[in-house]
């Protein structure tokens, strides 16, 4: 149950109404350009945050533009149910949109670091049975044939190499993967933001 003032509304009545644009639920017509959460590379540390999350310009707007009525509703959803009162603000801003397409916009990479992850896994897995078999050269063959084993041998060292590159490579994509993936969940948490991902 949802409450309006001194009414209480089902959620389904919640949802009809936010969708009605119609008296507390009247969206304003605004021209601003929202920035909804947005995976960045922080400069200088090259690690990565996400910025365009604290609701700052859709505050503002929803303050500036709104009847009385609607800022105290927003004041009550606050104090009773701070999600609805995010989701109320950024429907009545004309933000919600634009945070649902950013949400689908990580969910989205997310699942392709997952997915370009495994085929990293993948490979590291192949050029290890690659080191596996170097180490089991027998000495005497080598000895036999030592000029095909010069170019093995300059082969498997830039294994090594590739190998660590894809080490440190997957190691990046699992910390990319965790940052994003708990935010997600963060915001799917209760009292955030789940309706985003409805």
């Amino acid at each position: 149950m949802v409450r309006i003032f001194d009414e209480e509304i089902s959620e389904r009545e919640w949802k009809k109404r936010l969708a009605s644009n119609e008296g507390l639920f009247r969206r304003l017509e605004s021209k601003a350009e929202f920035v909804g959460p947005t995976l960045v590379r922080k400069e200088g540390t090259g690690k990565e945050e996400i910025l365009g999350d604290t609701m700052s310009i859709e505050t503002s707007i929803f303050y500036g533009y709104t009847t009385q009525f609607q800022q105290k509703l927003h004041e009550q959803l606050e104090k009773e149910d701070p999600e609805k009162a995010n989701e109320y603000l950024l429907t009545i801003a004309g933000a919600i949109d634009k945070w649902k397409d950013d949400i689908k916009v990580l969910q989205n990479f997310l699942a392709l670091v997952r997915r370009e992850e495994k085929l990293f896994k993948d490979e590291e897995r192949k050029i290890q049975v690659i080191e596996e078999i170097k180490n089991k050269l027998p000495a005497v063959i080598e000895k036999h044939l030592p000029d095909a084993f010069k170019t093995i041998k300059g082969h498997l060292s830039d294994m090594d190499r590739f190998l660590a590159d894809l080490e440190y490579t997957i190691e990046k994509m699992q910390e990319l993967e965790k940052f994003v993936s708990e935010y997600l969940e963060f915001l799917k948490g209760k009292g955030h933001m789940g309706f985003l991902f409805e």
